[in-house]
């Protein structure tokens, strides 16, 4: 009778922490963001729900336009590009994760302001 019990308790404790877990991925707890604006480069670093990577690759692509970057939800990048206005950029990419680069250096202000942007666009979509 004591190990029924036990046993009852154990799985309630486990299915108490399997709700836990699921809980927490539902409320963005594997979201990070993080925005570097140095002197001479701009990075913007993302991880999210795997699931969520249409949603970026889409907001990115149209901020992109006319360049389409990415193709497939499955596309893995490790790429340095250059868009039709001439903004230079490395980028990195996975399911659920991005990171985009951009040197000062090699680019205009204007260029700066364009990727600033929509890095600030970025993180306002992930939060949602």
């Amino acid at each position: 009778m004591k190990k029924n019990i036990l046993l009852v308790m154990c799985a309630f404790l486990m299915a108490g922490s399997m709700s836990s877990c699921w809980l927490n991925r539902m409320n963005n707890d594997d979201l990070s963001i993080s925005v570097t604006d140095a002197d001479d480069y701009y990075k913007i670093k993302a991880e999210y729900d795997e699931d969520r990577t249409g949603e970026v690759q889409t907001y990115l692509n149209k901020n992109f336009s006319p360049n389409d970057i990415f193709a497939s939800e499955d596309d893995y990048m490790d790429i340095n590009t250059e868009l039709s206005d001439h903004t230079k950029l490395y980028l990195k990419s996975s399911p659920g994760k991005i990171l985009i680069r951009l040197n000062k250096d090699e680019n205009s202000k204007e260029s700066y302001e364009r990727i600033k942007k929509i890095g600030e666009g970025l993180k306002a979509e992930l939060a949602d």
